[in-house]
């Protein structure tokens, strides 16, 4: 038998399900489009070349030194920035954390080659 009380108890749940259906569907659009509007620029600067990873307009990661390393030195090459942030950009995607291991970074290449070195004064 269906009292006022079990019918209202019904009727509230079925609300707040779909209030958490709506809100996780939020979420979820937001984040696919986030995700979708992932960009990088790359920079020069007299340590070496960096990049940053840009969501929209909006900078997320800045940086000027090459990760997992246990020093401060930029890329010796543009194309080696580029390619790193190329594979943090895709580890967002994938729903992973944008950190790179020094394994991460011999696939782009050698790593005493990713390292920028000062050219010698004379």
């Amino acid at each position: 038998m269906i009292t006022k009380h079990n019918l209202a108890v019904l009727g509230i749940s079925v609300i707040i399900a779909a209030c958490i259906f709506f809100f996780r569907r939020q979420n979820e659009s937001s984040d696919d489009a986030v995700k979708h509007a992932l960009s990088y620029k790359t920079f020069y600067e007299p340590g070496g070349w960096g990049y940053d990873i840009l969501s929209g307009n909006k900078l997320i990661i800045h940086q000027e030194f090459i990760p997992a390393l246990p020093f401060k030195k930029g890329f010796n090459k543009k194309e080696y920035a580029e390619k790193t942030a190329q594979l943090v950009i895709q580890k967002i995607q994938e729903n992973k954390f944008p950190t790179l291991a020094k394994s991460d970074l011999e696939k782009i290449g050698p790593v005493n080659l990713l390292v920028y070195e000062q050219p010698a004064t004379q």
